[in-house]
């Protein structure tokens, strides 16, 4: 059955596209996959979670999430991932794999023509050209030369500059825009791409970055999509006297949502399982110089949780590399703080008090920093030496002392993360973990099974996932069936939740999930009573009932996921004030959910 995809496109066409893409190549580049058996996981891109549940089909050339539903080919994870129509994506996937589309089919990709998303990203690449070509080409203005010159002084190399596209923004009032107006775009776009301000008095446009070293901003597509600019003295105009300034958010880019250079370092950072997070532009060039490839910058702003959430699909170690002063310390906690939170480990290296890695590196040499680098500590460590704990105070002082960092460990859903923190907390901080127990214990999360005396309860409506968990520890060979079709993340008990996830990471590792060794891992009494009263219970399958209970459960944990979904695009719908072709996503996965549905056996 054709697709509905507008004027532009025929199934021929669109078939040419998707054979062309690999899409674990396509999907790797957005998230960390392993192989098992022929198939690939990762952690879902467009929901948050612990466990793989995200699959990959290279062989079939599609992609499903079993936490949260997504699923499609190619040309579906680029419209969700990059937040793009279908014709955006059809066209990028087109570029990506060099084919050349007719004429019927690229009628709107003039960029003057287009849509406006469309233009916007146009006029960032023609924008990224211009700059950097005034750093590197000659013949050069004695501006650019200065600036050029500036950053070989600070050790940065032409294969740097290269690798990062740096550039430079002529100190005259309109170089880019009359590049610009030549190459097809407007004044008006790139005013909205953040590039140009209108003139005071309404008549023509003027450059928003003048006289300034610029850092191109690339998405993980590999397109720029907004840009930092650096102050050079003795070049940007005197009134300009901002170190730094960076585009301001626009439909195609919003700044907690991306990291500097982590489209270059990606693939350095999961060989290595590791990022390193730094401030800034020059600081993360800094750390380049020093041979580390893996490290990212959060944009001269305090780490965001989508950025977390971003790093947390490539690795789930993250290393921040801060400057080593109070306002450097301080934003280190607040990132580790966030990136604990988002279930990452976080690390942190402590740099002398007046130094940030360019400073190290410029006056010791890169292998100070790289000393420095390979002093890292852990999250629980770092915030223990920077309030000074003395371990021989008595414990109500300790608690009292300690308080950050439990409201930090409170907010962790996982509670095999939380323990494992907990632990660490009881053990450097002089704390009986008991204390510990009770203060963090004392407020319910999200990830706290609920109580009543010694027994875990379970609310009626979550007996679907009791009964699944009875039915895979009576019959553990079960359990790989399980896995294909139950994701964690549809447990809503927390608790439940905690047996499955353990019983998926031990299946995705490639070991033999068995619930006698939950025993040995679970600290949770009530949790571990579960298991103990669960292996009698399951007694009463059969290995056939086991899988007919499976089957059940699975079907109506399905079914509540489906129902979810439905409802909040249904809400979606109401609320989006769109046109029918701008919500036809929205749609076509309407009707795949009610499909679904249909097919459930519940």
């Amino acid at each position: 059955m054709p697709v509905l995809t507008g004027s532009f496109f025929d199934d021929s066409e669109l078939e040419r596209v998707k054979q062309a893409i690999d899409i674990a190549e396509l999907i790797g580049g957005y998230v960390s996959l392993k192989r098992k058996g022929g198939d690939l996981w990762g952690r879902c891109p467009f929901h948050n979670e612990k466990s793989a549940s995200f699959h990959v089909r290279p062989d079939r050339g599609m992609y499903h999430c079993f936490g949260c539903g997504k699923g499609g080919n190619a040309i579906n994870f680029v419209m969700e991932i990059e937040r793009l129509s279908f014709a955006e994506a059809v066209r990028m996937l087109a570029e990506k794999a060099g084919i050349t589309l007719t004429r019927k089919q690229t009628r709107e990709n003039n960029p003057v023509e287009g849509r406006e998303r469309e233009q916007l990203f146009f006029a960032c690449s023609v924008a990224e050209k211009w700059f950097h070509e005034r750093l590197t080409n000659a013949p050069q203005s004695k501006e650019s030369t200065a600036a050029y010159d500036y950053l070989g002084q600070r050790g940065i190399t032409p294969d740097i500059i290269k690798r990062f596209r740096l550039g430079f923004a002529e100190p005259g009032w309109d170089g880019l825009v009359t590049y610009a107006n030549r190459a097809g775009v407007s004044g008006e776009i790139l005013v909205k791409a953040g590039l140009a301000y209108r003139k005071k008095s309404g008549d023509g446009f003027v450059d928003r970055f003048r006289g300034r070293i610029i850092f191109p901003i690339v998405s993980l597509a590999g397109k720029p999509v907004a840009f930092g600019a650096r102050r050079l003295e003795g070049v940007t105009p005197g009134e300009d006297d901002a170190k730094y300034v960076n585009s301001s958010e626009t439909e195609i880019y919003r700044k907690g949502e991306h990291l500097f250079g982590l489209v270059t370092a990606r693939d350095e950072i999961r060989r290595a399982g590791i990022a390193y997070l730094v401030e800034g532009y020059i600081d993360l060039l800094a750390v380049v110089q020093a041979g580390v490839l893996n490290v990212v910058a959060s944009l001269g702003t305090s780490l965001t949780e989508e950025q977390a959430k971003l790093l947390a699909r490539f690795t789930g170690k993250v290393i921040t590399l801060y400057d080593g002063d109070t306002a450097g310390r301080n934003a280190a906690v607040r990132a580790s703080d966030i990136l604990t939170i988002a279930g990452v480990e976080a690390r942190v290296v402590m740099l002398p008090a007046s130094e940030d890695p360019d400073s190290l590196l410029r006056k010791e040499g890169s292998r100070a920093l790289l000393d420095a680098m390979a002093k890292e500590m852990s999250f629980v460590q770092f915030r223990l030496d920077l309030i000074g704990l003395d371990r021989q105070q008595g414990q109500k002082e300790l608690l009292e002392a300690s308080k950050g960092i439990m409201e930090t460990l409170r907010a962790v859903r996982d509670p095999f993360q939380r323990d494992l923190l907990m632990g660490e907390l009881a053990n450097l901080s002089g704390l009986r973990r008991e204390i510990l127990d009770k203060a963090i214990g004392g407020k319910k999360t999200e990830s706290l099974p609920v109580v009543v005396a010694d027994k875990l309860v379970v609310p009626s409506d979550q007996n679907p996932e009791k009964a699944l968990l009875q039915a895979l520890i009576g019959h553990p060979s079960l359990i790989p069936e399980a896995m294909e079709y139950v994701a964690a993340e549809q447990f809503e008990h927390p608790g439940l939740r905690a047996i499955y996830l353990a019983l998926e990471q031990e299946y995705l590792a490639g070991n033999k999930p068995s619930p006698d060794a939950l025993m040995d891992k679970i600290s949770d009494p009530l949790l571990r009573s579960f298991l103990a009263e669960s292996r009698l219970v399951s007694e009463k399958y059969t290995p056939e009932n086991a899988r007919e209970e499976l089957i059940e459960c699975t079907n109506l944990l399905a079914k509540r996921s489906i129902k979810r979904e439905l409802s909040e695009i249904e809400m979606a719908l109401r609320q989006s004030g769109l046109t029918v072709e701008e919500n036809r996503s929205r749609l076509e996965r309407l009707v795949e959910l009610n499909r679904q549905l249909r097919t459930l056996k519940v």
